[in-house]
């Protein structure tokens, strides 16, 4: 008796509980029969359900110019090229240069030949792009930053972001010469023209700290951030305790701020650098919308046994910055004139010398859910 006589509802029962995407994949890609019965409907939500989200890490892009792709699996690199973008090859100008990446797509831009911004959001392992409206449409703003965020519903066990249902946040400022206010806004961009704008608040300043898979987090002002949900497109402010930490720091708060997200859950760690070499790391309370301080970290006690360590070094606060996507940050004391660095894991304190040569932005990248059938047949997915 051989796998022919089983009946279609038992194999699909059977394929259900396989528990991991990649396995999936490898099933569908066995024959014919198989991937008509992953293909049907209802079965990716169904496995969804049970399993969980389907999110199958390939490697990441890194920005050099133009950009490249490391991988983490045996997937063979020429099907995350990003030859098949308009003129995406090395020998223009502006080559594209990525913002932002989350599941299996890239939100980049590049200058057009018109001066103009250009934006396209792509899907590397199945070779579709779409273009995206000009941020232009958003008049007498200046663009601060850009994300790519969940397009418009929910299925079990999270939002949906496919390359023909995402959205794209870009954060705007204009400043009013009269009164000399800056107005901060998000502007929200769709696959199609559709686009929307949020007042985000009258401040002097919206400094972007970082993001993690769930949020991206601004300083405002004082102890007070701002964080959006990137699958809910919702935004929400929050304030840490001990205040009194940015009251001497007005100037270049953002040298002192940065953000983190944890090894141990994902989730974000903010890091304030304060005087005589103490660093605060604050986390959210258990999933809640309050902060409190976590631990403190002494500079000069996880420093001391490197090469070229001075005690006085970290008599000012030092300056930190965040190696994206991982919960290390670079710390260059003021006192060294920038001539000694270190880079410290702060989810377990081992410090590192380094310098900034080197250490390449990342943006990792995921096997598309649902998975395009037909692509997934045509190369071998030996992951």
């Amino acid at each position: 008796m051989g796998m022919h006589a089983i009946p279609d509802e038992l194999l699909e029962l059977i394929l259900l509980r396989l528990g991991s995407p990649v396995f999936l994949l490898r099933a569908a890609s066995a024959c014919k029969r198989w991937r008509r019965i992953v293909a049907g409907a209802g079965f990716l939500g169904r496995f969804r359900s049970l399993n969980g989200p389907a999110a199958v890490a390939v490697g990441v892009f890194r920005q050099t110019r133009p950009p490249s792709f490391v991988r983490s699996s045996t997937l063979n690199d020429r099907h995350f090229s990003l030859d098949f973008l308009p003129g995406g090859d090395a020998t223009r100008p502006w080559p594209w240069r990525i913002m932002d990446s989350r599941g299996s797509l890239l939100l980049l831009d590049c200058l057009d030949p018109n001066g103009g911004q250009a934006m396209v959001v792509c899907e590397p392992a199945t070779r579709r792009y779409r273009r995206i409206a000009p941020i232009s449409s958003f008049r007498e703003h200046v663009v601060r930053d850009v994300f790519l965020l969940d397009g418009d519903g929910r299925e079990a066990g999270g939002g949906i972001i496919r390359v023909s249902n995402f959205k794209v946040l870009c954060v705007l400022y204009r400043c009013d010469r009269t009164s000399g206010r800056c107005y901060h806004h998000a502007g929200v961009l769709t696959p199609g023209k559709s686009r929307r704008k949020i007042e985000i608040k009258e401040a002097e300043d919206v400094i972007f700290l970082g993001a993690t898979s769930s949020s991206v987090y601004w300083h405002v002002g004082g102890g007070t951030m701002l964080a959006l949900d990137r699958s809910r497109v919702e935004l929400s402010s929050f304030a840490l305790p001990n205040a009194e930490d940015f009251d001497d720091d007005r100037i270049f708060p953002i040298l002192h701020l940065t953000l983190i997200a944890s090894r141990r859950d994902g989730e974000a760690r903010i890091i304030v650098s304060k005087g005589g070499g103490n660093l605060k790391v604050f986390a959210r309370i258990n999933g809640s919308g309050e902060w409190a301080l976590e631990k403190n970290i002494q500079l000069s006690v996880v420093a001391q046994g490197l090469k070229g360590y001075y005690p006085w070094y970290f008599d000012k606060p030092a300056r930190i910055s965040c190696i994206e996507a991982t919960p290390t940050i670079k710390v260059t004391p003021w006192e060294s004139f920038g001539s000694w660095q270190f880079y410290l894991d702060v989810d377990t304190g081992k410090a590192e010398l380094g310098s900034s040569s080197g250490v390449d932005t990342t943006y990792p990248c995921e096997l598309p859910w649902p998975p395009v059938m037909r692509a997934c047949t045509e190369f071998p997915l030996n992951v």
